[in-house]
């Protein structure tokens, strides 16, 4: 009992007392008891009183059946405890749903709300690249992307500095443009095909695409539309010249084996004289 309260001076005097019970150790929701007069419970301090004001805040009033109670503290599931919404280092999670402590959350410039950090390990992705103008780099799940080497990356990141491929379906971090397939296609896995005999012109084909050959002659890859007479006739070769020198090119890469000959050793007695 406080030293300050007020004693009953005449029998008729009708005197309020203020009564403070400490050390009352938190329930947990569920497990709140019904209170007539000592309704008034603060969890942060663990004080029971007949007097809202004389606790400290947030107080819970303790006047449900269900073990519930009632007060400025909210509960949360997260915590598995009541927490005051008004403090200054908590926030409502709009991403999480629920409130949180600021170091339990973070706000998104790019949604413009509150995300929980369990709601944005469960729901997202801290993306390995973003762009120089984006401020965080975390997203949820269908506004990032993945490239074909691993890597995520915000999307307005992969607009300026990827490359998108309609043929693999993918988001590529090195290509090259074909104009057969009219979409990057991946820098491994492709090559220059002659668009015309003349090897003037050329285009990026993918390995297994099936738009290009190799002439056996040359070695080289050229478009399908492009025939074998048509290069015959560009390199000014017949069906024996072009036989002819494949048979040299042949005889060239065969090394011939060159045997030696064998020395003999003759051995030479010395004849002693007699």
């Amino acid at each position: 009992m406080d030293q300050d309260e007020d004693f009953i001076d005449e029998p008729n005097d009708l005197v309020y007392k203020s009564i403070k019970i400490y050390n009352i150790k938190d329930p947990g929701e569920g497990q709140y008891p019904y209170m007539d007069t000592m309704k008034y419970y603060c969890r942060d301090s663990e004080e029971l009183s007949n007097v809202e004001d004389d606790i400290d805040s947030p107080t819970l009033t303790l006047e449900n059946t269900d073990g519930t109670a009632d007060g400025d503290g909210v509960w949360s599931d997260y915590y598995d405890a009541y927490i005051d919404p008004n403090a200054e280092d908590v926030s409502y999670c709009d991403k999480g749903d629920g409130y949180r402590y600021d170091s339990d959350c973070f706000y998104s410039e790019f949604y413009e709300e509150t995300v929980a950090n369990d709601y944005a390990e469960d729901n997202g992705e801290y993306c390995d690249y973003r762009d120089d103008s984006e401020y965080d780099s975390w997203r949820e799940s269908g506004d990032y992307v993945e490239s074909d080497e691993g890597n995520t990356a915000t999307q307005k990141y992969a607009e300026n500095n990827w490359y998108y491929s309609d043929y693999s379906d993918e988001w590529l971090e090195d290509a090259y443009y074909s104009e057969y397939h009219n979409t990057y296609l991946p820098a491994n896995d492709t090559r220059d095909v002659y668009t015309s005999a003349d090897k003037n012109e050329t285009d990026r084909r993918a390995d297994d695409d099936g738009s290009w050959w190799t002439w056996d002659y040359d070695g080289e890859d050229y478009d399908e539309d492009i025939t074998e007479d048509e290069l015959k006739e560009e390199n000014g070769l017949t069906d024996e010249e072009e036989e002819e020198e494949e048979e040299e090119e042949e005889e060239e890469e065969e090394e011939p084996i060159v045997k030696k000959p064998i020395k003999k050793k003759t051995k030479i007695r010395k004849m002693s004289e007699e």
